[in-house]
This record gives structure tokens, sequence and C-alpha cells, in this order.
């Protein structure tokens, strides 16, 4: 549910809220950024909270698979942009899984790919929590490293040029 600033008015955002986050987009409108497992497609998806516009990023049922994920927004210095960290490849491996990603907030946007996790899930505290800092220059994860440990996790940080997302 998002609200008007004076909370005289709200919009439903997503029937049911999975992991994710809020972005600033390339227009700075505030942006829910999420994943919607209902839909036909498992769209990762945005909404811009401004105007209640809601735009399909890019599917995460790839040939009969699945994933789960989690999203950063927090890159307030690089607007309309997001990191993803995937876990889980259900019904087989595709480009989308295990990794840790930066996708751009538009329809057919750009993705690059920034790391493999290397994380073995082993309870939600194994998942990698990806989170970007606010230049879009450094993300922190965490990760058991191909071991099925759930007290062995270590951060890691993926260093990004300033100037590498665009």
């Amino acid at each position: 549910m998002a609200y008007a600033r004076d909370f005289s008015s709200s919009r439903k955002l997503l029937q049911k809220s999975e992991h994710s986050d809020l972005a600033i987009d390339a227009n700075g409108d505030d942006a829910y950024v999420s994943v919607d497992y209902q839909s036909d497609k498992g769209d990762v998806f945005m909404v811009n909270l401004r105007t209640g516009e809601r735009t399909a990023l890019f599917s995460t049922y790839v040939s009969g698979s699945a994933t789960a994920l989690h999203i950063s927004g927090k890159g307030f210095n690089k607007p309309g942009w997001v990191v993803l960290s995937t876990y889980g490849d259900y019904g087989g491996t595709q480009w989308l899984h295990k990794k840790i990603f930066a996708v751009q907030l538009k329809a057919s946007p750009k993705i690059y790919n920034l790391a493999f996790h290397h994380a073995v899930e082993n309870g939600y505290w194994t998942e990698p929590h990806a989170s970007v800092n606010r230049d879009f220059t450094k993300v922190l994860f965490n990760s058991n490293w191909n071991s099925s440990s759930d007290t062995d996790i270590d951060a890691y940080m993926i260093e990004i040029p300033a100037d590498a997302v665009k």
C-alpha cells in the first residue's frame, strides 16, 4: 500500500507483497520494485508511486523455471537502477539464477551481471542478500560459498566503477 504524503489517499501496489524495495526511477520519482509470483510470467516489476504506472522489467519464469530473489534500491545517487540477488533454480538453471546483477528501471531494461554468489541454500540466512551503496559503486552480499553451512557465512564486496552502470 502506498499513501499520499498527507495520507488523504492510498494505492494498492500488489495483492501479496514479496521481497521488494523502494528506489528512485530515472525521472526522480519514488518507485516500488518487487516480484509478482502470481503473474503468468513471475514478473519483476516497478510501480511509479506518483503515477501508479506499473512496468514489467523481466520474467522470472524462464523455460518453466522459477527462482526467488532480494532487491536493493538504495543507490539513490544513481537513479533508475536496482541490484537483485537470486537464489534457487527450480526447474533448471537459467540466465538469472544464483547471481547478483544490476537492473535498469525501465521496460526492456539493461541488465549487468555483477557476480555469481556461490551460496548454497540452507534456510533464510543463507540466501544472498545483496545491498548496493548510495553511489552504486559497491555491493555487499553474504554467502556460505559452496558449503551447506547455515552458520559459516561471510560478507563479500563487489566494486563497480563509477561510470560502469549507465
